[in-house]
């Protein structure tokens, strides 16, 4: 797909010194959204759209955790696609086999947003050149895609929306993970990459948030990833 970006499967340290650190090792190639979702992909599948600020370019916002899990299982079957998500309830169970749509585990987006470097933000040292923030964004989400990618072609991992991930909310491991997916169990769910409503801290590559799953705001969306092998 010309909107996703293959990832290679490899090894880094998630985290830092202050929150914790661990190595990670990915173990399956994947693929992720160049972009966040957009409008105009969440308008072309489900037919509406929640969002604050209404651009078919700009991210998708005001979506709740639950609501990104039920695009995803829409997404696979427009595209002929296993579901990657059962659904009972307020329950998800994630066939973690499925090649259908996703969200990212957190270490699958943190590993994306590195490509391989160790920039502070994703794709620079130079937050301006590679995200939109508090500081250089007139106060709404922007287009996406307008800022510096990364080294893997990746828009938008340092700031515009924030983004929802698959794992619950835990303290970081204290050894070596393969594929890491979370707790099994919690209450928050975490978010990655800063926003234009938040400052230049927030849009670290390590840093990490958790909301609760039913939050919604103007300032967060998601991002797409899909299993390749």
């Amino acid at each position: 797909l010309p909107w996703m970006i293959e990832i290679p499967k490899g090894s880094f340290v998630m985290g830092n010194k202050d929150i914790g650190m661990y190595s990670a090792e990915l173990t399956k190639t994947y693929a992720i959204g160049k972009n966040p979702v957009t409008q105009r992909l969440w308008e072309d599948v489900l037919g509406d759209n929640p969002s604050r600020f209404k651009d078919l370019l700009r991210p998708v916002e005001q979506v709740r955790w639950m609501d990104c899990i039920c695009f995803c299982n829409a997404l696979s079957d427009r595209d002929e696609l296993p579901h990657a998500y059962i659904v009972a309830e307020d329950e998800v169970i994630w066939n973690d086999e499925s090649t259908g749509y996703r969200l990212p585990t957190e270490a699958e987006w943190e590993y994306a947003a590195r490509a391989n470097s160790d920039f502070k933000y994703s794709g620079g040292n130079i937050l301006d050149e590679v995200g939109w923030y508090k500081e250089n964004c007139p106060r709404q989400s922007r287009p996406v895609g307008r800022k510096k990618a990364n080294d893997w072609g990746l828009h938008d991992m340092s700031g515009n929306v924030s983004e929802w991930c698959w794992d619950w909310e835990g303290d970081y491991p204290d050894s070596k993970r393969t594929d890491p997916k979370g707790p099994e169990f919690g209450t928050n769910r975490i978010i990655r990459g800063g926003s234009w409503y938040a400052g230049e801290r927030y849009a670290l590559i390590d840093q990490r948030r958790s909301l609760f799953p039913q939050y919604s705001s103007n300032h967060l969306g998601f991002r797409l990833c899909r299993n390749l092998d």
